[in-house]
């Protein structure tokens, strides 16, 4: 009886990130797009186009539903739509519902996350917008089998106890005698990069004193880890006749920490301008660090053209300045699958004033897909590909960290690559800083203890030696002789 009261259908509600326009849809993401319009780099949401007039000729998140063929009256739809949808006309005398992006099904009435609460277990169910191509999962339980996702006609589902896959339980919250149990999972709209286009989903069961199951609609804060970021690494052919920059926004310095979201950008200025007046970049690789076969590689940029990868992580295009010259090339900051480390491999061309291959050419539209790239054989950063005489293979290492994660950082380490060894783990400089700090207090409190105990091991002797020198003041002293008396038998 008492199971059956515990059960209870809850509807997740919440989410934290930098989503600056819907939690379930922003056509940054790789597997989102607008389908009329064009896309708001900044906030996410799609620019629906106008007619002659100037008024919108289309609306909906993707700007996907064309005005004309909204219905008029909504009671055209029988069942009417729910949940903000809007009724549409397709076809001659047919009639749908177009939902808003946090619904689903023939009348927009199933919400896209829910989270089912019993007495012993937790179910969190989520449906992407179609074609969703990720990764979800519990976070800091990635890789912990009975806490993975299932997916079933597209919809995601995890089940697991209370007692397992990190679930945080308070007790007397948010009433006396009510019992909290709360986690969350990560959307990666895209399985190998992190974003900070990314949706973290939190769920929370509450049982309260009459044994009913509801959620809190409350979200928490999500603290900020500040560990400082690295920016490790610059590998540049012997020659240099151009360097590789990481930049904060509008070239300021790079924020620290940098995390998912942040503006950031690449500058590639020339640095020999005595011989060459022109420089374009043909190739941009990124990869997490790791060796195979953990390592995951995305190209950016290939033959000068920005990938469908590249579309998606890249704010605008890729643009240059003329007076310097350097190429600059924007985006927000991401990581791979399995680790912070984002490293990076440019290939850029430099040109004399009489060499045209440095012009600019001619992209497809829409971006070609990214080359798929083997695997690799060896440790990337030791890794370099051969280039002619006026091109130059740049390196750059970047940390992006996750504010909505308590995962520790771990940088990839590898046996084979001496230089790695040589570069310190982040978290374990933090560590030992801290471990030097609670050292330097230590022996500062026991120096002083030592101080305190010796002062008053002085003064305890001072008083010792004054009772003597009072005792024997009634002593004889020099050369008198006490003499006793024998007794007579």
């Amino acid at each position: 009886m008492m199971q059956t009261l515990l059960r209870g259908l809850c509807v997740v509600v919440l989410f934290w990130g930098y989503i600056k326009a819907s939690a379930d849809f922003d056509c940054r993401r790789t597997s989102q797009t607008c389908v009329t319009g064009t896309c708001d780099d900044v906030s996410g949401s799609c620019v629906c186009p106008t007619d002659a007039g100037g008024s919108p000729s289309h609306t909906n998140k993707d700007c996907g539903l064309e005005l004309a063929k909204v219905a008029s009256p909504a009671t055209l739809c029988d069942p009417p739509c729910l949940n903000g949808g809007q009724c549409f006309e397709p076809t001659a005398d047919t009639y749908m519902c177009m939902c808003s992006e946090a619904f689903y099904g023939s009348q927009c009435e199933n919400p896209r996350k829910q989270v089912e609460c019993s007495g012993d277990q937790i179910t969190i169910n989520y449906m992407p917008i179609p074609t969703f191509s990720g990764d979800i999962f519990i976070l800091d339980n990635r890789n912990t089998p009975e806490c993975a996702f299932t997916e079933a006609n597209g919809m995601y589902t995890a089940t697991f106890t209370y007692q397992q896959c990190g679930v945080i339980t308070t007790n007397d919250q948010p009433n006396v005698g009510d019992t909290s149990y709360q986690t969350s999972a990560a959307v990666r709209f895209n399985a190998n990069i992190e974003r900070g286009t990314d949706m973290k989903l939190t769920a929370e069961c509450v049982i309260d004193g009459s044994g009913q199951s509801n959620l809190n609609n409350n979200i928490g804060t999500v603290s900020v880890d500040q560990r400082s970021n690295l920016t490790e690494e610059t590998a540049l052919t012997q020659y240099q006749p151009v360097s590789f920059q990481l930049q904060g926004k509008n070239g300021n310095p790079m924020p620290v920490p940098v995390n998912l979201g942040d503006e950031l950008r690449i500058y590639i200025p020339l640095a020999d301008t005595g011989k060459y007046t022109k420089l374009k970049i043909t190739d941009l690789t990124t990869n997490n660090g790791m060796a195979a076969p953990d390592m995951v590689t995305e190209t950016l940029i290939f033959n000068g053209c920005l990938t469908d990868i590249g579309e998606a992580l890249v704010t605008g295009d890729i643009s240059s300045d003329p007076a310097i010259p350097a190429i600059i090339i924007n985006f927000m900051a991401f990581r791979l699958r399995g680790s912070p480390q984002v490293k990076f491999e440019a290939k850029v061309k430099v040109c004399e004033a009489a060499d045209t291959s440095c012009e600019p050419g001619s992209c497809p539209t829409p971006a070609p897909p990214a080359p798929v790239q083997p695997t690799p054989s060896e440790n990337p950063g030791r890794k370099r590909r051969a280039a002619s005489d006026n091109e130059v293979i740049l390196h750059e290492t970047l940390t992006v960290l996750d504010p909505r994660s308590n995962e520790k950082l771990r940088l990839p380490h590898n046996k084979s690559d001496k230089k790695s060894q040589q570069n310190a783990d982040p978290q374990q400089c933090l560590q030992s800083t801290e471990i030097m700090v609670m050292v330097i207090v230590l022996i500062v409190a026991v120096v002083l203890l030592l101080v305190i105990t010796t002062c008053l091991a002085v003064k305890f002797m001072k008083q010792r030696a004054a009772q003597v020198k009072i005792y024997n003041s009634d002593m004889p002293t020099g050369n008198n002789t006490v003499r006793i008396p024998h007794s007579a038998f």
